[in-house]
């Protein structure tokens, strides 16, 4: 089992700094307000990279998706000042809430058939004129995409009245959310591979384990010659055949299709095989041998 380990950010607000002091005379009004506007553009634009390095940071300590989500909430709610923010992600044909925050909580799957419309939009779409009610109450509509491949829309409204978001704030907001939402599908693709991979040593261990339980010599004696090919179904089974040597002109054969396919079978051929050669060694009766078999198969498999 892969376990990611969660290292918990506390979330954080950002403050821009107090402008610094300057001797204001003889300087026309004018220059006073572009300058002081360039110098909050500047600190702002320094607050968004700060951002971006916080969350890439996150990212790549592996933190859980959460912690990304909680971080993002608080840059977009305080240091942007968006009021509502809704953030869906794609999982499979479907998509789930994934972060919200502010107004009246809507139910996912309507939010999912009400933006469908919007699914061929590839850019950011403004929905303040949009006839929808419920689109209506946003004022953009965000989709990321990542390959072409469309993995999450996000819905943001209720600014501050005082703050007027720009094309530049459109552009970090599905910025910030691409690199959090990629890094969470490429973690899942990650996850998958690594099952895979483990899956497929425990199969070549399980074929391992079951070539050493088929006979690799078969009895061949002035009377008796006995000739036997396995060939599973699937890379191991649960099919079973033995040859055992009782005495010198005696032999006790096997032959056997455990139910099921994979290393479940082949775990009860294993059983199977173990307690056959343990009772052929120490009862004669062949009816008894079977007898007590079909017991210890009913027990392991409960009856199935």
């Amino acid at each position: 089992m892969i376990l990611f380990g969660i290292s918990t950010i506390i979330p954080y607000f950002y403050t821009i700094p107090s402008p610094i002091k300057i001797e204001l005379a003889h300087i026309p009004t004018s220059l006073i307000n572009d300058e002081s506007e360039l110098i909050q553009l500047l600190l702002k634009r320094q607050a968004e990279l700060n951002s971006l390095l916080e969350i890439t940071q996150a990212i790549n300590k592996n933190s859980s998706s959460n912690v990304l989500f909680e971080m993002l909430e608080v840059i977009l709610n305080v240091h942007l000042r968006i009021g509502k923010v809704r953030l869906l992600i794609r999982e499979g044909e479907h998509f789930y809430c994934a972060s919200r925050f502010g107004g009246e909580f809507e139910n996912a799957k309507t939010l999912q058939q009400t933006c469908q419309a919007l699914s061929d939009y590839k850019h950011i779409t403004a929905l303040r004129a949009n006839p929808d009610f419920l689109l209506s109450k946003y004022e953009y509509f965000v989709p990321v995409y990542h390959k072409d491949e469309f993995l999450a829309f996000v819905l943001i409204g209720d600014f501050d009245t005082g703050h007027e978001l720009l094309s530049n704030d459109l552009n970090f907001i599905e910025t910030l959310i691409n690199v959090i939402v990629v890094a969470l599908e490429n973690k899942k693709l990650f996850k998958e591979r690594v099952d895979r991979e483990r899956l497929q040593r425990d199969m070549e261990l399980a074929v391992e384990v079951q070539g050493m339980l088929i006979p690799r010599s078969l009895p061949k004696t002035g009377s008796v010659e006995v000739g036997a090919t396995y060939l599973p179904n699937e890379n191991i089974g649960g099919d079973y055949f033995d040859f055992i040597k009782l005495g010198p002109d005696e032999f006790l054969w096997c032959i056997a299709d455990a139910s099921g396919k994979g290393v479940s079978a082949a775990l009860l051929m294993a059983n199977l095989q173990a307690s056959l050669r343990a009772w052929a060694s120490v009862e004669s009766d062949l009816v008894k041998v079977i007898e007590r078999l079909n017991e210890i198969v009913v027990s392991n498999t409960n009856g199935e």
